[in-house]
């Protein structure tokens, strides 16, 4: 009996590390947060100052109000990811290679799919609709969190995701992007806060588990240029060993381009540096969280969308399509 008890003790201690591991990371984060907030309130008091924080509440408070009045929405990803996969690709910029298109999660052919791959919903955010998979005995490993599952459970859930709203069809099964070729971890997301062609900030986050909120996740914030921002003021995880890309100069600007392209006076555009290949990820026009970065960049970040959309307004007034603008290399 002592010996089953033990044995299940040493079991259980690498989980236990894990969760104090956790729950230390998000106690700090608490505490960095409830210093922010006293600084936060005093800001915002100040209306006369350009303010990131202010314009992204605002758009997410518009778009709220627009969808309970009915009035559909103008953002790019309004036809989903994959219509932006094209838009991306009509200008040289690729995303991930795909291997298959389906309406119905039951139409994908598991049997047929490589043994690594991605498969994704068209509509869904914070990672609802996505598996990145590992194929073994006949199962699949799920690379980001410890589970396995068959090809009928992910059905399943996509299925279940769809019935809730948390996803949208077309599924598609693409490449799966591997940091370091060893087909264990997903690369570092590159995540280019762009400005109408003006790109003031990058932000570096390694991937985290399935679920885990992106406060406990490691990130490092960069310029355009791939030199630390040295003001910014957060309580989450900066890791400044984290390796600059190799081709952050092709990120930037393919970020800078597809951001005018979009016509929005700002979007967060995610790519990965894969190689000597430099391959696109996602747009998001309101990103998520708390939306604070600290005083010095949040005036910096909030004086660049200024900037952009009286940019923008120029160029529409002078006679500007306001739909995304596909670029040479077609739909």
């Amino acid at each position: 009996m002592a010996d089953s008890l033990l044995r299940y003790m040493f079991r259980r201690l690498p989980q236990v590390a894990r969760r104090d591991k956790k729950i230390a990371r998000l106690k700090r984060r608490l505490s960095a947060l409830e210093n922010d907030l006293a600084t936060r309130t005093e800001w915002s008091r100040d209306v006369r100052r350009p303010s990131y924080q202010a314009r992204i509440h605002a758009e997410r408070r518009l778009r709220r109000l627009s969808a309970e009045l009915g009035m559909p929405s103008r953002s790019v990803i309004r036809r989903g990811k994959f219509h932006v996969y094209d838009l991306a690709r009509s200008h040289g910029i690729e995303p991930p290679v795909e291997f298959g298109r389906w309406d119905e999660p039951n139409d994908i052919p598991w049997s047929e799919l490589p043994d690594l791959v991605v498969i994704k919903s068209a509509r869904g955010a914070h990672g609802r609709g996505v598996f990145p998979l590992r194929r073994s005995d006949h199962e699949w490993d799920i690379i980001t969190a410890d589970e396995t599952m068959s090809s009928e459970q992910i059905t399943k859930s996509l299925t279940a995701s769809v019935d809730d709203g948390q996803a949208g069809p077309p599924f598609v099964a693409e490449e799966f992007l591997d940091e370091d070729g060893s087909g264990t971890r997903l690369p570092t997301d590159v995540k280019v806060y762009a400005f109408y062609g003006d790109v003031p900030m990058v932000v570096l986050r390694r991937p985290g588990r399935l679920g885990e909120h992106p406060l406990v996740t490691p990130f490092r914030v960069l310029d355009a240029h791939g030199d630390d921002v040295t003001d910014v003021d957060t309580g989450s995880i900066v890791d400044p060993s984290m390796p600059v890309p190799a081709k952050l100069d092709e990120i930037v600007a393919a970020a800078s381009r597809l951001s005018v392209a979009i016509r929005a006076p700002f979007s967060r555009l995610d790519f990965y540096g894969i190689g000597d290949r430099v391959v696109f990820g996602e747009v998001t026009p309101r990103p998520g969280g708390s939306a604070w970065h600290g005083e010095a960049v949040d005036r910096r970040l909030g004086e660049a969308w200024e900037r952009a959309q009286i940019r923008l307004d120029r160029d529409l007034a002078s006679g500007m399509p306001h739909e995304p603008e596909f670029g040479p290399y077609g739909a």
